[in-house]
């Protein structure tokens, strides 16, 4: 986990422009239909708005999935290694 505000901003930048395809499915694996519905939401946003959609799908989550998201991206997405536990 990134413990450094700055990295963690850092790192979420990076998340917005190499997200894995399944990271819906991952963040809310305990909740399929509401990642269905996510992910059908993802899909809609990514043909208007294209490889730049993150920011776009962020602000259409309720605060409490905004939460979620940014607290499993901080958990599970760490591009590099030397990012964490800083």
């Amino acid at each position: 986990m990134i413990t450094n505000p700055v990295n963690t901003v850092i790192n979420y930048n990076y998340f917005c422009l190499n997200f894995n395809d399944n990271f819906i499915e991952k963040c809310w694996v305990d909740d399929p239909d509401l990642a269905q519905h996510l992910r059908e939401k993802f899909h809609g946003l990514y043909q208007t708005r294209g490889t730049g959609v993150i920011p776009f799908f962020m602000c259409e989550l309720s605060f409490h999935n905004q939460e979620r998201l940014a607290k499993w991206i901080n958990e599970n997405y760490i591009l590099f290694s030397h990012l964490t536990n800083q």
